[in-house]
């Protein structure tokens, strides 16, 4: 928040009646007396004033701005607010051979949310086919996990009903960048300015796609000219520390191929997965041992690795000990495991699997 301190209601009103009082003599304070009630309502227009006043200067910040002057902000950098985006991917259906099902063709989850397909696929002598869908409505409501059963809204000759999703999903459904989110962006873009070809380039390249936390940039990993990007979408998939889908990978690469982006004659970049590489705890000779400092501790650690850990960089032992450290009324513990630091290749992000405190 700004410096700016904006008077309170009852100060403003105190101030008028004690100036008409020092300046004309007339006690003020007196209810329902003239003096009184204009009083009361020039504090009250100049309260207005001053709340537009902190307000402004909330704005003239960017790293305090909100709504259209973080946008008008984030503009000059070149950064803009993500949209809403609908969530897509490919379900199985299957019929006779030769069957058409068209593009356009509505379709549903159990729960009524709407799909249409976007493309116009026959289906082959295999009895089966692969369609391209997407969803009617934005959001991260519109992911569906692989697997599952949808329908068609109406019947096609010749084509079961029932729909399968494919196992890499559908997903890239995500609300409107908040607030929060855009400014983070707008500091970074700030704070790291993309110039043709560094790393802050191929990084903005990942952040400014919906749904993108962080982006981890490698060059040269797979050979010259070749720059690797990595990402999470932490806010989209909490519950597994923001490892993408498949299909997220290629919405991504998807839009990155599309953008026309300063990049140097001969780079080529490619999107990867992170795979989870989960980390047994083992924690014994806890006290005090009770429920409370149990759950703190294992919400520290979990903490600990959603902010630090990165793919490819190296775990180290004394944030797992700085964690337990964050829980107040511990008197004694032994961290019997991981004993030493993890380093993970450049493909695995390491995570909490079974935290285990006697």
């Amino acid at each position: 928040m700004s410096s700016f301190s904006r008077p309170s209601l009852s100060d403003l009103n105190k101030k008028a009646m004690s100036e008409f009082q020092a300046k004309l003599g007339a006690d003020a304070f007196l209810c329902n007396s003239n003096l009184n009630v204009i009083s009361k309502v020039l504090a009250g227009m100049a309260h207005s004033l001053y709340g537009n006043l902190d307000f402004l200067a909330d704005q003239v910040n960017p790293k305090t701005a909100c709504g259209e002057f973080l946008e008008n902000w984030s503009k000059l950098f070149g950064v803009t607010r993500n949209p809403a985006r609908a969530a897509n991917g490919n379900v199985t259906a299957t019929g006779i051979e030769g069957a058409v099902i068209p593009s356009g063709t509505p379709l549903s989850r159990p729960d009524g949310t709407q799909y249409t397909t976007t493309e116009e696929v026959v289906i082959g002598n295999s009895g089966d086919v692969s369609i391209s869908i997407q969803a009617v409505v934005t959001g991260p409501d519109s992911n569906y996990s692989g697997g599952a059963v949808m329908q068609f809204d109406t019947a096609i000759t010749q084509v079961d009903t029932d729909l399968t999703v494919e196992l890499s999903g559908i997903s890239g459904g995500v609300d409107i960048e908040t607030d929060e989110a855009l400014r983070n962006r707008l500091c970074n873009r700030v704070a790291n300015p993309p110039v043709c070809g560094n790393k802050a380039t191929y990084e903005a390249l990942a952040l400014d796609f919906p749904g993108v936390t962080r982006a981890f940039v490698t060059a040269n990993e797979f050979g010259a000219g070749i720059i690797s990007i990595r990402f999470l979408m932490e806010d989209l998939y909490p519950d597994n520390f923001g490892i993408p889908t498949l299909q997220d990978i290629q919405n991504l690469q998807s839009a990155i191929d599309n953008t026309e982006s300063c990049k140097p004659l001969g780079v080529c970049v490619k999107v990867f997965g992170i795979d989870p590489c989960p980390v047994d705890i083992n924690i014994s000779g806890i006290v005090p041992n009770c429920q409370q400092i149990t759950d703190e501790i294992r919400a520290e650690i979990t903490d600990a690795f959603r902010r630090r850990s990165v793919p490819g960089q190296e775990f180290k032992l004394n944030w797992i000990t700085q964690a337990i450290g964050n829980v107040a009324g511990i008197n004694d513990y032994t961290l019997t495991l991981p004993t030493a630091d993890i380093q993970p290749n450049n493909q695995c992000l390491i995570i909490p699997n079974n935290i285990s405190i006697a």
